[in-house]
């Protein structure tokens, strides 16, 4: 089954033209879902950073679903 993307361009807002938003609602994306994407971001970087230097170290061990039995 084939599934389509449909792309939508943002375009800059005119001096005059109001937000959709309402000032609770960028208050509540500001103070709740803001730094909850931010912490989730940090938090994704430095996995990616902590098996970086695992990989490299030579040190690297599987998760223990991934192991597999040695004779």
């Amino acid at each position: 089954m084939a599934t389509s993307t449909k792309i939508v361009a943002m375009r800059p807002k005119s001096p005059g033209e109001k937000s959709p938003l309402t000032p609770e609602l960028k208050e509540f994306i500001d103070r709740a879902i803001v730094p909850a994407l931010v912490k989730q971001c940090l938090a994704e970087i430095d996995l990616a950073k902590r098996d970086s230097d695992t990989a490299n170290s030579g040190r690297h061990t599987a998760a223990p679903e991934l192991r597999t039995m040695r004779p």
